[in-house]
């Protein structure tokens, strides 16, 4: 049947049909300019960049000057309470009846001590006496004050020691105060300590000669520290 068809079309002198072109060539699809322009201008862009190899690398910027502290800070050393500290801190340390007791044995040892427990001064005024070794004539006292109590001396003190032993007297005394280091006289303080110092000699001995230490010594082959002794 085609080959009839196709004898008799070339009779009638039509021409032969081409081979139609496929539907894509014929619906071409409009072009979007808007794409092709954005896509231009990012490759001109890229082609515009330096290599990464050609980039210089840009200088860093000074950082801003920025003011730091000098000062050392120094760590705090914490104490630890060995037993030569522990001795250091008991030494002359005397508790408040110990410190009774020293002042009555004072007072029966020493005149000037005893008449100082019988004055009625306030207490900041009684350190002049205390520190001071009395030398009197008739009604003229002179007081002997250490130098290193000097600050205690006071036209108001002198007064009120004054007043005081005219009343333990019964009758006014002229008060004189001067400055004296002389060893060989003690006030009624360096009395108390001297008291003390005799009583701390007693307890080393006593300590030393008891036989329940001498025994614990020996077993334990102990070392007995006798500036840790300490009367009571």
């Amino acid at each position: 049947v085609l080959a009839a068809r196709s004898q008799l079309q070339r009779s009638q002198g039509a021409p032969t049909p081409k081979k139609s072109e496929p539907a894509a060539a014929s619906r071409a699809r409009p072009v979007n300019n808007a794409a092709l322009e954005r896509l231009s201008s990012i490759t001109e862009r890229v082609q515009a960049r330096p290599a990464a190899a050609a980039l210089e690398k840009a200088p860093a910027k000074k950082e801003a000057y920025r003011w730091k502290s000098t000062t050392v800070v120094e760590a705090v050393k914490e104490e630890v309470a060995t037993p030569k500290a522990l001795k250091k801190a008991l030494e002359h340390e005397k508790t408040p009846e110990l410190a009774a007791k020293l002042a009555v044995e004072a007072v029966e040892r020493d005149s000037w001590a005893a008449e100082v427990s019988r004055l009625a001064v306030p207490k900041l005024v009684e350190q002049v006496a205390l520190n001071a070794w009395k030398e009197q004539e008739g009604n003229r006292v002179c007081l002997h004050l250490r130098p290193s109590q000097r600050h205690l001396n006071s036209a108001g003190a002198q007064q009120k020691l004054a007043e005081a032993l005219g009343i333990l007297y019964g009758t006014p005394v002229e008060l004189t105060i001067v400055e004296d280091d002389n060893p060989a006289m003690r006030t009624p303080l360096e009395w108390r300590q001297a008291i003390y110092e005799e009583k701390l000699a007693q307890a080393r001995e006593a300590i030393i000669a008891d036989n329940n230490i001498q025994t614990l010594r020996r077993f334990f082959d102990a070392d007995l520290d006798e500036e840790s002794i300490r009367p009571i």
